[in-house]
């Protein structure tokens, strides 16, 4: 085909989406003008993606509708004027832009007029709505005077040269344009991109790309677009017609501009956002005029009924201390999916028909390095945790409760304000919340959204209580120790509010230094904020990535109060606790209490884990009048040999704890330890009989006990820890109290036979009658001992006496009279029973001490005492154990393991607690004398509402962590204080243990994915703890049969 220089002609498009392109024959080349004649498919297809786009938009936003009318929301806040506002409502929120509108004023033209949320934890920005000048939308319809035309892929018709300016300018007269002319505004046309800037009419500049209405001679108006001389050449084109056209053809792949018209479009539309519980930064441009509402729907959405069940919980308290308490009193509790779904469901009463506002809070998974919260069900509805109330106990008073829940209830109530934004600098930047009658101040100075300070009023300076409380990690570079807060990513939230506390959870990373990477270590700090003055601190520290050794080197809360010129404040170290008074916020009197403070310690020395030492300090800074607390892990050295050779594992997590009251009655900074140590707690749940409940609990330990002494002797766990399948007649890993229990439950037992077994195998390894002689020697240790030989020496004796055979009591008895004497010989010397004795060795710890009384013990219950020494002995022991001042930590009622030179929340050894009260406790009941203490509170508050045990909260030791005894030591001990609440304890946890630990049946050596290292430091899939389980459970039901209390009487 022929076609002249400068003629047209037309070719259909391959893709069928143009019937006629027209194309022009320039030089030889044919080039596209830029004109087409759109085909049927193609405007279809076209047409097709528009609808799609707009039906999608659409469908969100009537979804989106949908949801949003079904709910009865309630308003949080309202936007009416621009700039940016932060807002922190706690939990999911709507965004309703109720009207909005643009400036028409030139200096908006070039203006992103958007409003657009910015979440302030991952930091990104989503654009709600952005409108052009004189658009403006109310009542859902958006109403706009502008057209829009797509130029990409079109030539210009005409090129002018500014060659003054070195810019050229393309006009599109072969664009039409609807209903527009050239004096109808300035600044008319308007490219959203960014690309073209709009100017006045036919204005344009040199500094860039211009988007104009431009005047035709005929007096039409079309687009103008300018384009300085460097943009073209720059991508190789001249500048010639040709070259401009070409130039936009090849170089722009969107060019949408919209253009000012005469009509005003009606469109159907809703600006709405769904806000995550996150704090956000809501920005409104300067040229808009807003009305806005920030919605949140406190409760559930459900189906309505006509239905409003009701169930019945039951717990006590007791307080077992002697002297009154008045504060917050918790329910441990776990509720059924879809039962309860807010605060309001729940009413607590007390036997004389009081009725408390209740609480609830959410339990997180007891091995924290899940950083899993169990307190909610997949439905919302609450799950696993505690109901809180306030109330008084009296000293000794024993008080019953009814939790009463009520579902398929509503709860809009606004119980809180939120958090408040305020920034009269960026220096001073901070969040203000109000709890009960105070302000409690979250600044970014010193702490980055730290608690600052309680003030009584609203940013009060003057009348506050500043105690700078936020978390730290440590780490070392070049040869330094350098202590920094979590600087990065911070955000801070409501997570719970209701008619008794609310509760801000704090979450920040490590920022970029010189020896880690930003965001690899996590610390969430919560703050439980009463109405009465009592803020509860818990603080996680997670590293969330390996940490290689001489890194890091630890994780604290430091905390500077200040306090009142003249006066002093009260603080001690071995309590672990602060007092001071004259504050201007309160009642003028403020109290700081650490209750846990988490490093690492293995209990089999650094060979086999780390130990990251804890510490609690108090440093009074008289001329300061500040007082400052540090509470945490920290190496003092930095050649440490932890430091230098543990790395820190992925996901490894230490707590602390802190009770804080702004209200504070107690002077004296033991007491206050004492009352928070010792606070009451229950455990509720649908009702039971103590003695039911004891006698279900029996009937699954039992089958547990036998099930498990099978598989430890029948050569299954051969291999692994337990006995060998041919293990002989005498084996040391025999479980001789359990074949003592087994032989009760025969019709003809024999349990002569049992002993003349163990008389064996203690002649073989521990020298006969001779064992005490040992012990005093240096050759054998009491910790050894208590599962081989001391408990089941108990159960074998006990059995022999509730048979009968005073033969097998009268060949034991010279075995016992041994260790009797060795402890008397023990005591005497050092005042209480050491582990290993030798010269220099000093009392060990409770538990120690509580085994090593034994068989001292079972000589005064058995008449071997002629001449009192056993019995002084024992007095002179328990006297020691519970004066607070010699061998352990006694807060009556409870009794701590470890040596009163530490505080208990620096060094929680739940394990070894728990191990102790129910030895003790049986122990007591020989004797028939009344307990000094039980460890029922405590014991209660280290466990979760189902049942779990809160392992990295209060044991302190990895090696100590998910171990399958303890559990057994909790159950036993509710089992021998029978009460309401320890009923409830002991069927959870005997649920939560059937259901979590026996999953596997060759029992792995740790539970709950904590680190199954033993002292050899490799991992094994079964501990000796199973022998220690199965001697607890038979110590336990022996003592029952001999009492008379359980089957096989």
């Amino acid at each position: 085909m022929n076609i002249p220089e400068g003629s047209t002609t037309y070719y259909r498009s391959p893709d069928d989406s143009a019937l006629a392109v027209e194309v022009i024959n320039n030089g030889g080349t044919l080039e596209e003008t830029g004109r087409k004649m759109p085909s049927g498919a193609g405007v279809d297809a076209k047409v097709s993606a528009l609808y799609e786009y707009i039906n999608d938009k659409i469908g969100t936003i009537n979804v989106l509708i949908s949801e949003i009318s079904s709910l009865p929301l309630t308003k949080f806040t309202s936007i009416t004027i621009p700039g940016d506002t932060v807002v922190n409502v706690g939990k999911e929120s709507v965004l309703r832009i109720n009207s909005l509108s643009a400036a028409e004023t030139s200096d908006a033209r070039n203006q992103k007029n958007t409003l657009k949320v910015t979440n302030l934890q991952s930091g990104v920005t989503t654009v709600i709505a952005e409108l052009l000048p004189a658009e403006y939308f109310a009542d859902n319809v958006l109403n706009s005077p502008y057209h829009s035309v797509q130029l990409a892929k079109l030539k210009p018709s005409t090129v002018f040269y500014d060659a003054t300016n070195s810019v050229a300018r393309a006009i599109f007269d072969n664009i039409p344009l609807v209903n527009t002319f050239k004096s109808i505004t300035a600044y008319a046309v308007i490219d959203k991109s960014g690309d073209f800037i709009s100017g006045n009419t036919g204005a344009y500049g040199s500094d860039g790309k211009y988007c104009t209405l431009y005047s035709n001679p005929d007096g039409s108006t079309s687009i103008q677009l300018t384009f300085p001389y460097s943009d073209i050449t720059g991508s190789g084109f001249s500048i010639t017609d040709d070259g401009v056209k070409n130039y936009f053809y090849v170089s722009f792949d969107d060019v949408h501009l919209y253009y000012r018209s005469t009509d005003v479009s009606v469109y159907k539309t809703a600006y709405l956002a769904k806000l995550s519980a996150e704090p956000a930064t809501i920005s409104v441009n300067d040229y808009l005029t807003i009305d806005a509402d920030i919605l949140f729907y406190n409760g559930i959405s459900r189906q309505n009924t006509d239905n409003n069940p009701f169930t019945r919980f039951v717990a006590d308290v007791v307080n077992d201390m002697a002297t009154n308490y008045s504060g917050p009193v918790e329910l441990k509790v776990s509720f059924p999916a879809g039962m309860v779904f807010g605060h309001n469901c729940i009413k607590v009463s007390d036997a004389e028909g009081n009725v408390f506002d209740a609480q609830f809070s959410a339990d997180d998974f007891v091995n924290l390095r899940f950083q899993s919260t169990e307190g909610y069900h997949p439905d919302g509805s609450f799950k696993t945790g505690a109901v809180w109330i306030v109330d008084s106990v009296s000293a000794g008073q024993k008080k019953y409760y009814n939790v009463d829940v009520f579902g398929y209830r509503y709860d809009d109530t606004i119980y809180s304000e939120g958090l408040e934004y305020y920034a009269p600098s960026d220096a001073l930047k901070r969040y203000n919340i109000k709890v009960g009658d105070l302000y409690y101040r979250f600044g970014f100075a010193g702490g980055a959204y730290g608690l600052t300070s309680i003030d009584a009023a609203k940013n009060d300076d003057i009348n506050r209580i500043r105690c700078t409380l936020s978390p730290q990690h440590r780490y070392v570079t070049a040869g330094a120790q350098v202590i920094e807060y979590f600087t990065y990513n911070v955000t801070l939230k409501v997570i719970n509010t209701g008619p008794l506390f609310t509760e801000i959870e704090r979450t920040g990373y490590n920022a970029a230094s010189a020896v880690y990477a930003a965001g690899i270590i996590k610390a969430t700090t919560r703050f439980r904020i009463f109405k009465n003055g009592i803020v509860v601190v818990k603080n996680m520290v997670t590293a969330l990535e390996d940490i290689p050794v001489g890194k890091m080197c630890g994780a604290t809360i430091s905390s500077n109060v200040i306090y009142k010129n003249g006066t002093t404040p009260a603080y001690s170290g071995t309590a672990a606790a602060a007092i001071t008074t004259g504050n201007t916020a309160g009642n003028g009197r403020f109290s700081y209490l650490p209750t846990i403070v988490n490093g690492d310690i293995h209990r089999d020395g650094t060979s086999a884990g780390p130990t990251r030492p804890t510490g609690i300090t108090m440093t009074n800074a008289a001329s300061e009048f500040t007082l400052g607390v540090t509470t945490g892990w920290q190496y003092s050295s930095l050649s440490d040999y932890s430091f230098l050779n543990w790395p820190v594992e992925k996901n490894w997590t230490w707590t602390i704890e802190a009770w804080l009251n702004a209200s504070e009655t107690e002077t004296d900074p033991l007491m206050l330890a004492k009352k928070v140590y010792n606070r009451p707690v229950g455990f509720a749940r649908g009702g039971r009989l103590p003695n039911f409940a004891v006698k279900e609990a029996e009937n699954k330990l039992r089958v547990l006990l036998d099930g498990v002494a099978d598989f430890w002797m029948n050569g299954d766990s051969a291999g692994i820890g337990g006995m060998d399948s041919n293990a002989g007649q005498y084996d040391i890993n025999t479980p001789w109290g359990y074949l003592a229990y087994r032989e009760l439950q025969k019709p003809s037992p024999n349990i002569a036979a049992v002993w003349a077994r163990f008389k064996r195998c203690w002649d073989d390894n521990w020298r006969s009658t001779n064992i005490g002689t040992r012990y005093l020697e240096g050759v054998i240790n009491v910790a050894d001992l208590v599962t081989p030989v001391l408990k089941p020496c108990v159960s074998v004796y006990r059995a022999a006496e509730f048979l009968g055979d005073t033969t097998t009591m009268a060949a034991m008895q010279p075995y016992i009279k041994s260790w009797a004497d060795a402890m008397v010989t023990a005591v005497a010397a050092k005042g209480g029973v050491p582990n290993t004795y030798t010269s220099s060795s000093v009392s060990a710890a409770v538990n120690i001490n509580i085994y090593g009384m034994l068989l001292v013990a079972l000589a005064i219950h058995a008449g071997m005492d002629t001449g009192g020494a056993y019995q002084s002995c024992y007095n002179t022991v328990m006297t020691n154990l519970t004066n607070s001042s010699t061998i352990g930590r006694y807060l009556p009622s409870m009794l701590d393991s470890m040596p009163v030179s530490t505080s208990l929340a620096r060094s929680r050894w739940y394990n070894y607690d728990m191990d102790l009260a129910p030895e003790y406790l049986m122990m007591t009941e020989l004797l028939g004398g009344t307990p000094l203490f039980n460890n029922v509170n405590y014991g209660l508050h280290g466990l979760c509402g189902d049942g779990r045990l809160r392992g990295i909260d209060f044991i302190i030791s990895e090696s100590r962590r998910g171990i399958i005894s303890t559990p057994v030591s909790v159950a036993l001990t509710m089992m021998l204080v029978r009460r309401v609440s320890t009923g409830n304890a002991l069927l959870a946890c005997v649920q939560a243990y059937e259901k979590d630990y026996l999953t596997n049946p060759y029992s792995s050596g740790r539970f709950y994915g904590f680190s199954p290292r033993l002292a050899s430091g490799i991992p094994t899939t079964i501990s000796s703890h199973n022998k220690v389980m199965i001697e607890m459970l038979s110590s336990y039901f022996v003592h029952q049969i001999a009492k008379g209390k359980a089957s096989g009487t």
